[in-house]
């Protein structure tokens, strides 16, 4: 007799159980996508969701969705969550772009390259044959700091297959600066720009500043420093 209830309480626990997992178990109906992002951003976030939806709420994979919507490139951060009855809230960070990068794609603030749906604007564009995300990264924070004292922005960071770096400057100023010795020739560039160049920088066509000891100046029209 004893084991006979025992056996029957077991199979009332079983069943107790499975009821209570498939009433929680529910199929996902609602899917909340939190942080700041585009309307892009989010449609791609919501592609790499459904093609797991198919599953209900507790037997969904929350790591391996995770890790779809990080493939991605541009979130930094996603963190999944179940809301019972039948919700999943997801939310996304995204990485900090700072910069065009070659062939559609952009580097954010640690020279990592990303792809994003959403193109930021006002944000330099570097172009560079020899040198990678992380070095170009380097050398545009090297120059920007020293053009930012003289209230000039670097709007184009170019290398060529010889090593050398020329800038575009806000304006359509063009400055050559060669391969090495970057910062002195860019403080050379800025003491004459602030001396001679300021009132007159729409003239000027470009600054060859590879010299040793001054820089050169080609202007768009007749004229001299």
């Amino acid at each position: 007799m004893l084991k006979l209830v025992t056996s029957v309480v077991l199979i009332g626990l079983f069943v107790a159980g499975v009821m209570g997992w498939l009433a929680l178990d529910q199929p996902v109906r609602v899917v909340r996508i939190e942080g700041e992002l585009s309307a892009p951003e989010r449609r791609e976030v919501q592609a790499q969701i459904a093609g797991s939806l198919d599953a209900r709420l507790l037997t969904l994979n929350l790591e391996k969705l995770r890790h779809q919507i990080l493939a991605l490139s541009w979130p930094r951060t996603v963190s999944l969550r179940r809301v019972w009855p039948d919700s999943l809230e997801v939310s996304v960070s995204k990485q900090m772009v700072v910069a065009r990068w070659a062939d559609g794609a952009f580097l954010t603030s640690s020279g990592e390259i990303v792809t994003t749906p959403d193109a930021p604007a006002n944000v330099p564009t570097f172009d560079c044959d020899l040198s990678g995300p992380k070095r170009a990264m380097e050398i545009y924070r090297l120059l920007q700091e020293l053009a930012s004292r003289a209230g000039l922005n670097v709007v184009t960071l170019s290398e060529n297959a010889l090593g050398e770096w020329r800038i575009d400057l806000a304006g359509g100023l063009e400055l050559m600066l060669g391969a090495e010795q970057l910062a002195e020739r860019m403080r050379r560039f800025l003491l004459v720009y602030r001396r001679s160049l300021g009132d007159t920088k729409r003239r000027v066509e470009y600054v060859d500043a590879r010299y040793a000891n001054g820089v050169a100046v080609r202007w768009r029209e007749s004229g001299g420093l």
